[in-house]
């Protein structure tokens, strides 16, 4: 191998390696909008408020019976990057953590862990609520609802 070759090699080796670091820096710091919102769903009292009659409906719509009171627990809006971890107060003292792991266009792939619940890795888009059944709680359930905000 001539001298120039090796020269053009490791030129070329060099740009590559920039241009993938920089893909994967761009990606990293791409901000993911989440909407959260925790809640405590019974069928005692029939009080569904605004901003959790999505949910009651997406309940009802996939057949979920006896959810006639829906009591919002928490909500946020983090924006994250990937691999970020968020962490979601839960009743008892428990936690959840969402993080996301890669994205597309119109979906984010969520590693979501609920502690003494449920793990699991779920594909949440924009305007397609994820509902996660995170446990019994005072004679319901509560429920875990993901979304991409706009």
């Amino acid at each position: 191998m001539t001298w120039s070759r090796t020269l053009g090699a490791v030129a070329l080796a060099a740009a590559l390696g920039w241009l993938f670091a920089g893909a994967a820096a761009a990606e990293e710091a791409e901000k993911i909008p989440v909407k959260v919102l925790v809640t405590h769903v019974s069928s005692e009292g029939s009080n569904v408020p605004e901003e959790a009659r999505g949910l009651h409906e997406a309940l009802v719509r996939n057949q979920i019976s006896g959810v006639s009171n829906v009591k919002v627990i928490h909500k946020s809006r983090p924006v994250l990057e990937i691999d970020e971890v968020h962490r979601i107060p839960l009743p008892g003292g428990r936690k959840a953590r969402i993080r996301p792991i890669s994205r597309r266009a119109n979906s984010v792939l969520m590693a979501v862990d609920v502690e003494r619940s449920v793990k699991l890795d779920a594909r949440v888009r924009r305007h397609k609520p994820f509902i996660i059944r995170a446990g019994k709680h005072n004679g319901g359930n509560l429920v875990i609802q993901l979304e991409l905000d706009d």
